[in-house]
């Protein structure tokens, strides 16, 4: 025989209400875990989604992470050449020190379109090309676009070959 368990109605009830109310607490975490696992799913999703358009939209536009092989190095010269302009000394003699300086450059490129300016900015230029060609020999090719006049033509002068349209 089996003992009696002796429990009132209001017992009862009142064990299955917590037992329910257990129960129901516990759906909800259940459901809440899976929706915030959901979510960050989805997210995560996303981001995967928006890098892979990122690198393909790159990869269309010529764009690489990391040029692994050889590669010439195109430095523009647009504009005034002046202190605190594009095309002055200032900013254009890094991107030199960096294209002679890379290991996988192995021409560099003036792209010049400029009516010219202060003959010193020019001179800086032009000296820290001597210096760099000297460290690291590359050859330097400047194409003149549309004006290479005065101070840009200074540039233009001291690279081993220059091309230009005949009314450039």
């Amino acid at each position: 025989m089996e003992p009696e368990l002796h429990m009132t109605e209001s017992e009862i009830r009142h064990a299955v209400s917590d037992e329910l109310v257990r129960d129901v607490l516990r759906e909800r975490r259940s459901e809440r875990r899976w929706r915030l696992i959901k979510r960050g799913m989805m997210v995560a999703a996303g981001v995967v989604f928006f890098a892979l358009y990122l690198f393909g939209y790159a990869k269309q536009m010529g764009w690489k992470m990391i040029p692994n092989n050889e590669i010439t190095a195109v430095i523009h010269i647009d504009g005034e050449i002046s202190a605190g302009a594009t095309a002055s000394a200032e900013k254009v003699v890094p991107l030199l020190r960096k294209a002679f300086e890379a290991k996988n450059v192995k021409a560099v490129v003036l792209s010049i379109d400029s009516p010219g300016g202060a003959p010193v900015e020019a001179e800086r230029i032009y000296q820290s090309i001597k210096v760099f060609r000297k460290k690291h020999p590359k050859p330097v090719v400047a194409v003149i676009n549309n004006v290479g006049a005065s101070a840009a033509y200074m540039v233009a002068l001291h690279t081993d070959k220059i091309y230009a349209a005949n009314y450039s």
